[in-house]
């Protein structure tokens, strides 16, 4: 009997792991082997010193937990930051990865305003703590008719976070470099999945994205913002579970 497909999955800005929980529950039920790790600083995970965090620096550290899996491969998908720490890694280590699932993220690299906005958020943080954090993004994840428990749960995940780590991810996202000319030399299939009420990273970008894309899917998701994968999970789950049952 084969080993089951591994399917490692890289969560957002400013949450952790847990974003997947619907995500993993539904492949783990149909026999697939799920990692949901923490990036350094989310979660239960601590906070790296600000200098060594990158996108890049990311991309090796989840390449290392590839290494030493005992498939030393997967197929990765990864959310909003998620997907910049992914395409790091298809720019660093193409080989661990099997297929490509890019949600609600994009490949271009900040634009002096979104530059400016992590910066301030920097600038505020250590001051007035990460539930100003949370009062901000939560209406910018989530679609306007989003459950008020599922506000509250994405409100509780940002607010559990360590601030050095947000801090030290805007840094590290505001630092990072444009990966579309990446997007046209992907020779591994590819699904780019997007809210279509997603304010952050709209679907005109995703098409724009998978147009680049030789072996690219595009799943819109109705009536889901940018974390599609919480606010529509069934939704979310086939397109991923068609997707991999394709490979």
């Amino acid at each position: 009997m084969s080993a089951p497909q591994t399917i490692l999955l890289l969560h957002g800005f400013p949450l952790d792991s847990r974003m997947w929980t619907p995500q993993r529950s539904a492949l783990e039920g149909l026999g697939y082997r799920v990692l949901t790790p923490d990036l350094p600083g989310f979660g239960r995970r601590k906070p790296w010193p600000r200098e060594n965090c990158s996108m890049e620096s990311f991309a090796d550290d989840i390449h290392r937990l590839l290494r030493a899996d005992t498939g030393g491969s997967a197929a990765v998908g990864g959310f909003s930051m998620g997907g910049y720490v992914l395409l790091a890694l298809l720019r660093r280590h193409p080989e661990v990865v099997t297929a490509v699932m890019l949600m609600d993220t994009h490949a271009a690299a900040d634009t002096p305003q979104a530059r400016e906005n992590r910066r301030n958020m920097i600038r505020a943080v250590p001051e007035s703590g990460v539930k100003p954090v949370a009062d901000a993004m939560v209406p910018r994840l989530l679609s306007s008719t989003a459950p008020a428990e599922l506000r509250r749960h994405v409100f509780a995940m940002i607010c559990s976070q360590n601030p050095a780590g947000i801090v030290n991810a805007q840094e590290a996202m505001a630092r990072r470099g444009d990966h579309t000319d990446l997007l046209r030399q992907l020779r591994v299939p590819a699904l780019v999945v997007v809210g279509q009420e997603d304010v952050l990273t709209p679907p005109a970008t995703a098409r724009a994205m998978c147009d680049q894309i030789p072996a690219g899917r595009l799943v819109e998701i109705p009536g889901a913002g940018h974390l599609a994968n919480l606010e529509a999970p069934q939704a979310v789950n086939a397109a991923i579970v068609e997707f991999l049952r394709a490979l």
